[in-house]
């Protein structure tokens, strides 16, 4: 899954993981807006799946709603994707491609101050 800015731009990160158990797991932490989009995307041997969302308002401290604007299947989507978003969704199918996952696909990473 990864996340984009209202306008498809990537989101800068508060945290990304550089050690321990990144295999499949939490790579990078964001701050979530209304108005921001989400991809999520699948794959099995080349076939995605892609689901685009854009998330409304706050429902509690740890959700948010969330409406489908895109989604992609059998090769075809059943709407056009808006065109801020073809990064975003680019990035997503290289993730859903990475065997093990182990980093951040989407995303600004801060500038780390020691």
């Amino acid at each position: 899954m990864c996340v984009a800015n209202a306008d498809g731009t990537p989101k800068t990160a508060l945290f990304v993981r550089h050690g321990g158990d990144l295999c499949n797991g939490h790579h990078a932490l964001f701050v979530v807006r209304p108005g921001d989009l989400v991809c999520e995307a699948t794959q099995e041997r080349g076939d995605f799946s892609v689901t685009l969302y854009r998330l409304g308002a706050e429902l509690d401290d740890t959700e948010m709603s969330h409406d489908i604007i895109a989604e992609y299947s059998e090769g075809e989507w059943n709407v056009a994707p808006p065109d801020e978003a073809a990064d975003l969704i680019n990035a997503s199918c290289h993730k859903a491609e990475a065997y093990h996952c182990r980093s951040m696909f989407y995303g600004v990473e801060k500038e780390r101050r020691i």
